[in-house]
């Protein structure tokens, strides 16, 4: 009889040791505001007003500007700009070769990264001719310049130029066997 006692009050005590290491699961949090306003597929439950909206018989509420929101834009937009024309080099822009006696030409580079490219145009001639081209950069330093380019009576134009100052370089043009002293001024940037 004691053995059986034995055996009782020890299953007794394993099922209240058993019981006291298993807790009850705790009762369910009550919903909150926000789950409750999304419906059955997690979209939110329309607001008074948002049929008119989805009808196209109102617009749509715009969002407040966030303080400070366009300053910071404008700096990003100041600074990008400012990144561009550092990469730009002295010659980008347009120009106008001019000089007495000699035909006048308006020319445009792209001058990034120390790579110059170019074109010419000839004011004075129709659209209908070929009035435009390409210029080739025969060689380049930071105070000359030599450059060419065909129009389409076939006279090839040579120029042997020097930097004057910022914005103007001077020199000769060599065009059908004349020669021509010339000046090339910034006309726009």
């Amino acid at each position: 009889m004691r053995g059986a006692l034995a055996i009782a009050s020890l299953a007794a005590l394993a099922a209240s040791s058993v019981r006291a290491q298993s807790p009850a699961p705790p009762p369910p949090e009550p919903a909150s505001r926000a789950a409750i306003a999304q419906g059955l597929f997690g979209e939110d439950e329309p607001e008074p007003g948002d049929e008119d909206v989805a009808a196209g018989r109102v617009e749509p509420p715009r969002p407040a500007p966030t303080p400070g929101a366009g300053d910071a834009s404008d700096a990003r937009v100041r600074s990008s700009f400012a990144a561009a024309e550092a990469f730009q080099g002295p010659l980008e822009g347009g120009w106008t070769l001019t000089g007495p006696g000699a035909p006048t030409y308006l020319l445009r580079f792209a001058d990034h990264a120390g790579l110059l490219e170019g074109v010419w145009s000839d004011p004075r001639r129709s659209a209908a001719s070929r009035d435009s081209g390409p210029v080739e950069v025969v060689a380049r330093t930071a105070k000359r310049l030599t450059l060419r380019f065909t129009p389409d009576d076939g006279a090839t134009v040579a120029l042997e130029l020097h930097r004057s100052r910022r914005d103007a370089w001077t020199g000769r043009m060599r065009r059908g066997g004349r020669a021509f002293a010339v000046r090339l001024l910034r006309t726009s940037a």
